[in-house]
């Protein structure tokens, strides 16, 4: 007998029945003149629209992402690393026209191969696992995302701040993909540019190896960095998408408050 699968929708009703519970509530302190009637119009219009909408949105925020992800992938070198290292060394043969190398080149070239060849295999075993690991942790927990986010809408008249951190937090995770894209052309290049021009016998090579491992392991900190703001020079006191949210959300409100008054 197979098991039940779950429903992005299971929590709907929940968030339907919050939403109306967190409108009357907000509707009482109006009366109570402790919140203006405008602000809470806007907060109820914006959980109505979180709780109808919150699959089309995600759907659409999905499809975003993957045109992104694609897009880099289309527009840079897919090759492994060890397959760039053979590149590397046959251009560096084409552009000596075909002339011997000394004592000294063989060595060094033969240490710098040596050296990338260990050093890219263990990366590149990296990169696929954090690769699987990063597609599988990002599809967990958007599933989690999507599955709780009508609670969230539905509570944003009261919380608001809870519906506007699932926001950021599922935008973090559409941006891990690209960015390990990105790190993986990033570091192949610059390897290349040592390969072909490396004093260090293979030290530099090694270097950018290891920064390449710190990145990989730094994706989920590193984009929440930049969702929140935490990287504008200001350490977050004056960016990030909760503020800019909070700033748009007060923006409209009183403009409401303008026309109504």
């Amino acid at each position: 007998m197979n098991a039940p699968m779950v429903s992005p929708t299971l929590f709907l009703p929940v968030g339907n029945v919050l939403l109306l519970g967190a409108t009357g509530y907000s509707l009482f302190q109006v009366i109570r003149g402790e919140a203006e009637f405008s602000d809470v119009m806007l907060s109820v219009l914006i959980g109505l629209v979180g709780v109808t909408f919150f699959e089309s949105g995600f759907l659409l925020l999905t499809q975003v992402f993957d045109q992104i992800t694609s897009y880099l992938a289309s527009h840079m070198n897919r090759d492994t690393l060890s397959e760039q290292l053979v590149q590397a060394i046959r251009a560096g043969r084409a552009n000596s026209g075909g002339a011997l190398p000394d004592a000294g080149e063989v060595i060094s070239q033969v240490w710098r191969s040596g050296v990338w060849g260990v050093i890219s295999s263990f990366v590149e075993l990296l990169y696929m696992v954090a690769d699987l690991l990063i597609e599988a942790s990002q599809k967990v927990f958007f599933e989690m995302i999507r599955l709780i986010f009508p609670i969230a809408a539905g509570l944003f008249p009261i919380l608001p701040r809870i519906f506007l951190n699932l926001v950021a937090y599922a935008i973090e995770l559409c941006l891990w993909r690209p960015l390990i894209i990105v790190i993986h052309e990033v570091t192949s290049m610059v390897g290349r540019q040592y390969l072909a021009h490396d004093s260090t016998q293979g030290l530099r090579i090694l270097a950018v190896e290891v920064v390449a491992v710190i990145l990989i392991l730094s994706i989920p900190a590193f984009t929440h960095k930049i969702v929140s703001g935490a990287m504008a020079g200001d350490f977050g006191a004056g960016g990030g998408m909760l503020k800019l949210g909070n700033r748009l959300y007060g923006a409209v409100s009183g403009m409401i408050r303008g026309r109504a008054g």
